[in-house]
């Protein structure tokens, strides 16, 4: 199997944000049973409209949190940088540079993960990777990444 990527152990991963969580689909549900109580309060309930408005609230939510696992997951390993869709090798990476203003960071930068920007609500965390570029990694906790991707270089 050419393409894939074998499975790391839980030993192997340094640093997971999976990027979205599944307990966003109680949303649906909640919003949904609270419209019915509402409408049991004050009069028949139309059962069927809120069965299809809780269907199409689920469905949006799961494509939602899919497109944020696939997009917005970052994990480290002893080997690689998963940043969404994009893997970088560990041994690629230089050096981690300090954190700068903000706005230094991301301008010029190529952002890792595919994106023309990091995703908002994210930490950046600026590389420089061996072949003399420099990169802009990202996470909710950027620290924790930089922690993280200290002790992958070091292994």
């Amino acid at each position: 199997m050419s393409g894939e990527r074998a499975v790391p152990d839980a030993q192997d991963v340094l640093y997971d944000d999976p990027g979205g969580s599944w307990l966003a689909l109680a949303f649906p549900f909640g919003l949904a049973a609270a419209g019915v109580a509402v409408e049991a309060v004050t009069g028949p309930v139309f059962w069927s409209l809120w069965a299809l408005a809780g269907g199409v609230l689920l469905l949006i939510t799961v494509l939602w949190v899919v497109a944020r696992r696939r997009f917005c997951r970052v994990r480290v390993t002893r080997s690689e940088l998963i940043q969404g869709p994009e893997v970088l090798a560990i041994d690629r990476i230089a050096k981690i540079l300090p954190a700068g203003p903000r706005d230094e960071q991301v301008r010029d930068l190529r952002v890792l993960g595919g994106g023309h920007s990091m995703p908002r609500k994210y930490e950046p965390v600026r590389l420089q990777l061996t072949d003399g570029t420099r990169a802009l990694a990202w996470a909710r906790d950027g620290e924790a990444l930089r922690t993280a991707l200290r002790a992958a270089m070091d292994a």
